[in-house]
């Protein structure tokens, strides 16, 4: 399972709290693999990625690329008899009064933010030292890109403790960088 996908079960589980009956993890891709190499992988999910939302109420479910199949997955959501409840997140507005930075969910966005910018400082430090060694227009251009573009992240995480969402494009550097090293 890769990083980010596992960042992703982490941040659900910040999102959901406790709640977890009406989580159903799903599998997926089971026309691309054996049926012996399928029920390895889910087996590994069950036991080490999934397992704490299994044992709090979390469900699973194979997607075989079928209606009954999807019908399956839902059924239990359709089915709940009207149950309803709140997400931790909703109980920390709502009921709490909390503003979503004081979050639980924003707590776990911090300690991401924090632990990259701790590595993109790192990556920073590579890059100023590899632009002192001569290298082409195109790689030289690369570089500032990838050097503005992690100074900004880093930015964004030392503002007084805030959480902002990083840069969803590298474009806008473009308007303020441009070769030959005019600054706008």
């Amino acid at each position: 399972m890769s990083g980010s996908t596992l960042k992703n079960l982490r941040m659900l589980e910040k999102l959901t709290g406790s709640e977890f009956k009406k989580v159903i993890l799903t599998t997926t891709m089971w026309d691309e693999v054996d049926e012996e190499t399928g029920e390895r992988r889910e087996a590994e999910l069950k036991s080490v990625y999934w397992k704490s939302m299994i044992r709090r109420g979390s469900s699973t479910r194979r997607f075989t690329l079928t209606r009954n199949s999807a019908l399956e997955i839902i059924a239990p959501l359709i089915e709940g008899n009207g149950e309803r409840f709140a997400l931790l997140l909703q109980k920390e507005v709502l009921d709490m009064g909390r503003k979503l930075p004081q979050t639980t969910a924003a707590a776990g966005l911090e300690l991401e933010y924090v632990a990259l910018a701790k590595q993109h400082q790192m990556h920073l430090a590579n890059i100023q030292a590899a632009l002192k060694q001569p290298i082409s227009n195109e790689e030289l251009q690369r570089r500032i890109e990838e050097y503005y573009n992690i100074s900004k992240l880093l930015n964004l995480v030392q503002e007084k403790g805030t959480i902002k969402t990083p840069p969803t494009s590298p474009t806008s550097w473009k308007t303020r960088f441009q070769w030959p090293w005019r600054f706008a």
